[in-house]
């Protein structure tokens, strides 16, 4: 949710999955994560692994947006029709979809990757996405994981905090220290968080690799790569 100047409640816009996740499982984790600006998304996960790797994919530089539970039908080779649901669908800022499968290391069979070959195939044929991943805990890099969940912790705007940080950082050049940005910013934590929300919107890049820290060096871009913007309610992408 998010809480508006004049004190007002903005709930999350409604999950645009093709499926709903059940909430409840006795065999796996399920839960929501809000990605998004302003109040943001309702988005569904179907496990631990999944709902790390949306926020991850959420926080790239290169990601428009993240769609989860995408539905695709698909056929055997006996013609036989079935419906796959893509765990999530990456839009990169150049417009390709990347399609994601988060499956746990001891699930990703020869048989089940030879089933999503297929399913690729066909989707890619029919331009519904341009290729798909396969993602187990294994890929999943800890410090990468560690910068999303921090980034998705100061994602609520500050005003006054966020317009002085902008001005700051309009005005700095080369490579600093994000502590030495929040000095110049001079509302302490307020003026720290500020400037995360500008590594997420892509106006402050690494310059280091790293977890994300006050004492963590930065760049200045000068073209806003991942800038926050409301996020679209896109038809449904399916293909019989």
């Amino acid at each position: 949710m998010q809480i508006l100047p004049n004190g007002d409640i903005q709930l999350p816009t409604l999950s645009i999955a093709d499926r709903d996740v059940p909430l409840a499982s006795k065999g796996h984790f399920s839960g929501h994560v809000v990605i998004g600006s302003g109040a943001g998304r309702i988005t569904q996960t179907e496990s631990h692994l999944e709902m790390n790797g949306i926020l991850c994919l959420h926080y790239r530089p290169d990601v428009r947006e993240v769609r989860e539970q995408v539905r695709f039908d698909w056929f055997d080779e006996n013609g036989e029709v079935f419906s796959h649901y893509f765990d999530c669908v990456a839009i990169h800022q150049n417009g390709t979809r990347t399609a994601f499968a988060f499956k746990a290391a001891r699930f990703a069979t020869p048989k089940f990757l030879r089933k999503l070959g297929i399913i690729r195939a066909q989707a890619v044929a029919l331009k519904v996405i341009d290729d798909v991943r396969v993602v187990t805990e294994k890929d999943l890099d800890p410090t990468e994981v560690h910068n999303a969940w921090l980034l998705h912790g100061m994602r609520h705007p500050d005003p006054e905090a966020d317009a002085r940080a902008a001005e700051v950082v309009g005005d700095a050049c080369g490579i600093t220290r994000l502590d030495e940005l929040s000095r110049e910013i001079g509302l302490g934590a307020r003026g720290t968080r500020a400037l995360f929300r500008l590594i997420a919107a892509g106006r402050l890049q690494q310059a280091e690799l790293g977890r994300l820290s006050p004492e963590i060096r930065v760049t200045c871009s000068a073209a806003p790569a991942n800038d926050p913007g409301p996020l679209e309610d896109p038809a449904t992408d399916a293909a019989a």
